[in-house]
């Protein structure tokens, strides 16, 4: 890695360096409906974001 690399990767967001967040959790690690275990032995959590429509707004 060159010096220039090395320097990018230092000014890169955290969400650029964690790759892609598309693997499937098996069954088994899910301990509520909304929490699951990790490979490593963390939790995890399922989340979504929902849009709130501002007054007299149509959808």
């Amino acid at each position: 890695m060159t010096l220039v690399n090395t320097e990018q990767t230092r000014l890169m967001p955290w969400y650029a360096k964690a790759g892609a967040a598309s693997s499937i959790v098996p069954l088994a690690r899910w301990v509520t409906s909304r929490i699951f275990t990790t490979k490593d032995g963390g939790y995890g959590i399922a989340a979504h974001v929902i849009e709130r429509l501002a007054q007299g707004e149509s959808a």
